[in-house]
């Protein structure tokens, strides 16, 4: 809606007006009398005002100024307008009630527009007389005609309230008719009837259609919000199996790494017993040797002197001469003959060449221990690196299983929070879906009532021809028989 009239009398304030000046004439009774019949649309209007315009005859002007300043606004007055306001929707007062009244309520709330009858006042008095546009009954429709033309606005952009007979007009060509604590008269042209007495009531009806589209509008952002959240909380919990495979497979490597330093503790621990077993044959060998190098010296002392291993040295020169030099007998023979000798000298080394045969044997055993041990000492070195290199990689992987714990409990975390904000969204929407299917049922019951009043309204035409003689069509009588009128 883009223009909101209101009916004064009744509708913007909660009394008569008229009523309240004539008290001051002593002719409250008198023209309350004229007011119901008008209001129930028992006498016209133009009539019921002329006449109870007459019976204010005589009443000073300032008198009437003073009741206007007192005149109470309708409940919900000041709320209904400062809410339409807000929406930039303009508001006029239409009344067949008085300038000097409609024009203080304008001020004191507000509203935009106001078009309303003028007393006729001479020597400070009123004459009984009044004069206006708003005069006929169906002056206030042409008002509003006027009205909403002048500010370039439809009449389906418009809405009217109304308490009387005298309002018809103008809510039949309102696109909103509201019939506000109003007289049954009212009742056929309304699409919507207030009973209770506070204009806050007309506001849902009022900024329905701009309701509907702030709630759709809302609906849409939500759905914006709701489906960014769903990603959100779809992206946390594809990161949380990634999380759950990732500790999957980092305990599967722990389980294979202890398996693993426990193997390589195993061959080290089992090439160090070794180990410990060759140095004990060593040191076992390494006595020995010196218990042969004791005889050696003993046996040396009781040897004859000189070097029995250059006497060696020379027996395999010469051997080795004979096997591999062409010599004629004689020089052959003279090897021989030589090498003889120098056997039997070695005959006197005999005891001290056999301890140090033993010597040389002892001396390679330990040799052989000692490359053993070297050998079995590095494997075990190699078992023991990589067992500590297992181990160090244990700890690594079980500082990132910290890090994945804590990393799920902040996702968890957030999930939670991002589940209850989705339950509260998707329940907001809920709500907003309820309002606005809510909203578009009283806009099609509105829909439904208008049309059932043109129709009525055209029956009514179709009547009046057919009282004439005038012949009508087959769905003109079915309509008349829709509405009971043949």
């Amino acid at each position: 809606m883009k223009l909101v009239v209101f009916d004064l009398d009744g509708t913007l304030i909660d009394c008569e007006a008229i009523d309240e000046l004539a008290k001051l004439v002593g002719k409250e009774k008198e023209v309350k009398e004229i007011t119901e019949k008008a209001m129930k649309g028992k006498i016209d209007f133009k009539t019921a005002l002329i006449e109870r315009v007459k019976h204010l005859s005589g009443l000073e002007f300032e008198k009437a100024l003073e009741v206007a300043k007192n005149l109470p606004l309708m409940k919900g007055a000041k709320e209904a307008i400062m809410e339409l306001k807000s929406r930039n929707i303009a508001t006029a007062i239409i009344t067949g009630s008085f300038d000097f009244i409609a024009e203080r309520i304008k001020n004191e709330l507000g509203i935009d527009y106001v078009i309303a009858n003028k007393l006729v006042v001479k020597d400070g008095k009123l004459t009984g007389e009044v004069e206006g546009e708003v005069v006929e009954n169906c002056s206030k429709g042409r008002a509003l005609e006027k009205l909403s033309k002048e500010l370039g606005i439809s009449l389906d952009q418009c809405a009217a309230i109304g308490d009387g007979a005298n309002d018809a007009c103008m809510l039949e060509k309102a696109g909103l008719a509201i019939a506000f604590n109003s007289k049954e008269v009212l009742s056929d042209v309304a699409d919507v009837i207030v009973v209770e007495k506070d204009l806050t009531k007309i506001l849902p009806y009022i900024l329905g259609n701009l309701n509907e589209e702030e709630k759709k509008k809302e609906k849409k952002e939500l759905e914006l919000k709701i489906k960014e959240l769903k990603r959100e909380i779809n992206r946390g919990r594809a990161r949380l199996r990634e999380l759950r495979s990732e500790r999957k497979n980092i305990l599967d490597s722990i389980r294979e790494l202890k398996a693993k330093a426990k193997e390589f503790k195993e061959k080290r621990d089992r090439l160090n017993r070794k180990v410990k077993r060759l140095k004990i044959e060593r040191e076992k060998n390494e006595i020995i040797l010196k218990d042969y190098l004791k005889e050696y010296e003993k046996r040396r002392e009781n040897a004859p002197k000189g070097d029995f291993r250059r006497i060696q040295r020379k027996i395999n020169q010469l051997e080795w001469k004979l096997q591999t030099t062409v010599l004629d007998i004689k020089k052959e023979d003279e090897i021989v003959e030589r090498i003889e000798k120098l056997k039997k000298q070695l005959e006197d080394y005999k005891d001290l060449i056999e301890i140090q045969k033993k010597i040389d044997r002892q001396r390679r055993i330990i040799r052989s221990l000692e490359d053993r041990i070297e050998k079995i000492s590095r494997q075990a070195d190699e078992a023991h690196n990589s067992m500590i290199e297992a181990v160090n990689r244990i700890k690594e992987l079980k500082n990132r299983l910290d890090e994945i714990k804590e990393e799920r409990k902040e996702i968890e975390s957030m999930l939670d929070s991002m589940r209850a904000e989705l339950k509260e969204l998707l329940a907001k929407r809920k709500a907003i879906q309820k309002d606005i299917e809510f909203m578009e049922m009283k806009k099609s019951e509105r829909l439904q009532r208008k049309r059932e009043r043109e129709l009525r309204k055209k029956a009514m035409e179709l009547y009046e021809k057919f009282k004439r003689g005038e012949k009508l069509d087959l769905e003109g009588l079915y309509l008349l028989q829709r509405f009971n009128l043949i």
